[in-house]
């Protein structure tokens, strides 16, 4: 489980279950069970694991067909994957993302959720063009997406 504070609210990320009476007004987001109670709102989402590790080529395999079309053109044509070792950076790529289309921007939130963030991005001809952030727990091995910028 993750615990990520942001003011006075406590966001678990991951639990096994809801705990009313020690957490009365914080937030619970992919709990592993299903619970309802007096103060809390279920909202159902719905979870697609994948295992991940097969070697690259059986996974690309397993994906339909035009999307390994698009993965191999976008290889073909010099496209690169990488993890963004730096947080500041997802945070400025994000941003300028963010003002553009008139939404939050990230700060504080995210810096507190390390070490528990990790950034991704596409890169083409040295120039980013996509970036994502994801909350990982190792501990329950799951992964969420929390944002994307392009």
């Amino acid at each position: 489980m993750i615990v990520i504070k942001s003011g006075p609210i406590n966001y678990f990320w991951f639990g096994q279950a809801i705990s009313y009476r020690k957490y009365p007004f914080n937030e619970f987001v992919h709990t592993q069970k299903k619970q309802t109670g007096l103060g809390f709102c279920m909202e159902t989402r719905h979870t697609k694991l994948i295992d991940l590790t097969p070697e690259p080529e059986v996974l690309l395999k397993s994906f339909h067909k035009n999307t390994r079309y698009e993965v191999n053109r976008s290889i073909k044509d010099g496209a690169a994957f990488a993890v963004e070792g730096s947080l500041e950076k997802l945070i400025e790529f994000h941003n300028d993302f963010a003002e553009r289309k008139g939404i939050d921007k990230l700060g504080d939130p995210i810096r507190k959720a390390m070490p528990y963030v990790i950034a991704t991005k596409a890169e083409f001809a040295g120039i980013t063009y996509v970036m994502h952030s994801y909350y990982i727990d190792p501990e329950g091995r799951r992964v969420r997406l929390n944002t994307s910028a392009s």
